[in-house]
């Protein structure tokens, strides 16, 4: 094919009446990413499957533009139309040949793609995640899951990767709004505070919960990367067989799932309070509120961060100077949390070897009770 540029597209798109929304959804693009490209902005993509695709669009979309252009526009701009078509359907360097457009239209790929079971689950959240990676600008990740974490935690190669994919994504500038499942058996809920933990102090993510108990037959999995692709996935507890999840890569299908996912969260609550390394102010409030909960104090580690827990709060700060601290007062997290201590203590893992571990600039700011009970 040969490449388009940006006056190429916009001419295209005027004489056609084709909006930035219209031509997204046809290539699965974002709508203001396509308003970009027209201005000059953004490069258009020059792959050429990208480029099949938006020239059978415009070959379908030009004989209906062509009777309802204007007279005052078609004298100068109708000729232009099949130029410019041909143009873009010509072959460019290293194609192997010419294919009519309506072949290119029924062979586009499916916007939906099936995975079955827990492999397929992986599958497709690995191709959710890494189909974000060259994603710009970064947006925002919409994550809910009910379903059995199974899928997640059998295989160790697995947590490491979606880690680093998740990582990678909040370094480049994405954010995380989740809802979490709080009502997981203890193991569930101890691998989930393990693995989520060194995303939580990165500061970009955003966790709630909803506070009613739920019934425990029908699950679901819900991820959005809003106007542009989404993940969903339902199974029935005991379920034999392997549960199907669809990956779809639609711009209207993942605004219509974000507008479901946002109705779910206007009826959840924040799972904790987030405050800064660098706010001693709030700090201290949050070490205050720990302070003044009942029940002895209990103090370990793993390795991004320090946890202190009590009967009724608990507060986990980062290691890292510039990572964050969480206030948690929600009982069903606290009681995960002694859960999840006192597995770190089975496995002989967590202990803080004295006060002295924790940061000069922490130790300031614990009121007395706490320091004494530590000491």
């Amino acid at each position: 094919m040969v490449p388009v540029d940006a006056e190429t597209l916009d001419l295209l798109m005027k004489i056609t009446g084709t909006t930035n929304a219209a031509l997204g959804r046809a290539l699965s693009f974002d709508a203001s990413y396509i308003s970009r490209i027209r201005h000059g902005k953004r490069r258009f993509p020059q792959e050429e499957a990208i480029l099949s695709k938006m020239a059978a669009y415009f070959h379908q979309a030009e004989p209906e533009a062509r009777a309802a252009t204007p007279a005052a526009v078609a004298g100068s701009a109708e000729s232009e139309v099949p130029v410019l078509l041909r143009t873009l359907a010509a072959p460019g360097p290293g194609s192997s040949s010419d294919v009519p457009a309506s072949a290119l239209l029924s062979e586009a790929p499916s916007p939906v793609s099936f995975y079955y079971g827990n492999p397929g689950k992986r599958d497709a959240v690995r191709r959710f995640l890494k189909d974000l990676e060259s994603r710009q600008p970064a947006g925002e990740l919409l994550l809910y899951s009910d379903e059995d974490m199974s899928w997640l935690w059998e295989d160790a190669s697995f947590i490491g990767e979606w880690q680093g994919l998740l990582t990678g994504l909040l370094r480049s500038g994405w954010r995380i709004t989740i809802i979490h499942t709080i009502s997981r058996a203890a193991n569930d809920m101890y691998e989930a505070i393990r693995e989520w933990f060194p995303l939580y102090l990165s500061g970009r993510v955003t966790p709630y919960y909803y506070p009613l108990l739920r019934d425990d037959v029908f699950h679901h999995t819900l991820f959005i990367a809003k106007g542009f692709s989404a993940l969903i996935g339902s199974s029935v507890s005991g379920q034999n067989g392997k549960p199907l999840n669809l990956y779809i890569k639609d711009v209207a299908a993942s605004e219509t799932l974000a507008q479901q996912f946002a109705a779910y969260l206007a009826v959840c609550r924040p799972l904790l309070q987030t405050v800064s390394r660098q706010d001693p102010t709030g700090l201290r409030q949050a070490l205050v509120v720990l302070s003044a909960s009942p029940g002895p104090l209990r103090l370990t580690q793993n390795e991004p961060a320090f946890l202190f827990v009590k009967d009724e709060a608990a507060f986990i700060i980062s290691k890292d100077e510039n990572g964050a601290g969480f206030l948690i007062r929600e009982p069903r997290l606290i009681a995960g949390l002694r859960a999840y201590q006192s597995m770190q203590a089975r496995a002989g893992e967590g202990a803080v070897p004295s006060l002295s571990a924790l940061p000069e600039a922490l130790r300031r700011l614990l009121p007395e009770d706490l320091l004494a009970s530590l000491s």
